[in-house]
């Protein structure tokens, strides 16, 4: 990946400024499937099933991808819930690839650093985000092989949240800007300090 040099820190982000990055990213593919889907009226992508796959629509013989006769985009086949087969361009299958990817708000914690990969021809192929609870971990385990036996406590912080984390000033809310963008979302990212 290459290495952005065009973005915004915010050296003291409140709780809510870092928990708004799940906000800001649903309302961005929300507002990105709504603009495909209303740009490809024909296609209901609401009835896709993309557990069935994709496939680029390619003649066998002379390779040409099959293109949308109005955008010009590629096509590809996918399959609506009663497993027919549909054809939707390029656009219509990162909208929906995107659509899988809507953050739960309410979870406790906080999903940033939303990464988009594309191919050559822009569709989205994979997406990846980091994550930290917003409360501290409490998972320790003790250790029952050892000689004597360690008891759990209960208490003891395993890994500390994003509220410690805060209170404690080692995180930055960094916001990118050029190269690191898709269709108008700013990739968020919450980077901490030892």
């Amino acid at each position: 990946m290459a290495k952005c040099c065009n973005y915004t820190d915010n050296t003291s982000p409140t709780l809510d400024q870092c928990k708004a990055i799940e906000v800001n990213w649903n309302k961005f593919v929300n507002d990105f499937f709504k603009e495909v889907d209303d740009k490809y009226p024909d296609t209901d992508l609401t009835k896709i099933d993309l557990d069935q796959g994709s496939t680029l629509l390619r003649n066998s013989t002379t390779l040409i991808v099959e293109k949308h006769p109005t955008t010009n985009k590629p096509m590809y086949r996918v399959f609506d819930i009663d497993l027919d087969p549909v054809k939707i361009a390029n656009e219509e299958l990162s909208a929906l690839r995107l659509k899988g990817h809507l953050q739960d708000v309410e979870d406790g914690v906080v999903h940033y650093n939303m990464e988009i990969s594309l191919n050559g021809e822009r569709v989205i192929v994979a997406l990846s985000t980091a994550e930290i609870t917003i409360a501290d971990r409490k998972e320790d385990e003790g250790d029952p092989e050892a000689d004597p036996p360690v008891a759990a406590d209960p208490d003891l912080v395993t890994a500390k949240g994003l509220t410690t984390l805060l209170a404690e000033n080692k995180v930055t809310l960094r916001t990118h800007e050029g190269h690191m963008q898709y269709g108008g979302y700013s990739r968020e990212e919450l980077v901490f300090s030892e």
